[in-house]
């Protein structure tokens, strides 16, 4: 598939999440009601993801809800025990949803999938964030390297 662009709409597919630390199915088109912020990054626990991209996220959290974003949601490709186990760990589990991509099905479907066997970590998502109403990609914002997080921190979203 090609990239996702601004304009276009997130692919209406199945997907388990984690919410409030609890393991949940859910479909895009019901779980992406009014306005989110979807940042995805290459996964749990990793260096960059763990001590930048997330932090950034519970930080800036209830900035981003009064600038009226009703939902904070995190994307990976790991399985939803991983990623409930993050979301326990770092804290995050009240403030940030987290998708658990675990067959990379929706990151695939975004077409904001990278390789990245050459580090170990095999198909993973790039590091993005963008901002939705319902399905509509109404922003998108890409790294230009899955080592960095300069472009898609939560303080960008709030310039």
């Amino acid at each position: 598939m090609t990239q996702i662009r601004v304009g276009d709409t997130v692919p209406d597919l199945r997907f388990t999440c984690v919410q409030g630390g609890i393991v949940l199915e859910a479909v895009a088109g019901d779980y992406f009601k009014g306005k989110s912020v979807l940042f995805g990054l290459p996964g749990a626990f990793t260096p960059v993801c763990n001590d930048q991209q997330l932090p950034s996220f519970v930080a800036n959290c209830a900035l981003l809800k009064a600038q009226g974003f009703d939902r904070i949601i995190c994307l990976a490709v790991n399985d939803p025990f991983v990623m409930q186990a993050w979301a326990k760990t770092t804290k995050a589990d009240a403030l940030i949803d987290f998708i658990a991509d675990w067959d990379a099905q929706l990151t695939k479907a975004l077409g904001l999938d990278i390789d990245l066997g050459q580090a170990g970590l095999g198909i993973r998502a790039q590091r993005f964030n963008m901002q939705l109403d319902g399905l509509t990609v109404q922003s998108l914002v890409i790294e230009d390297s899955p080592g960095v997080c300069e472009k898609t921190n939560a303080a960008n979203i709030l310039k």
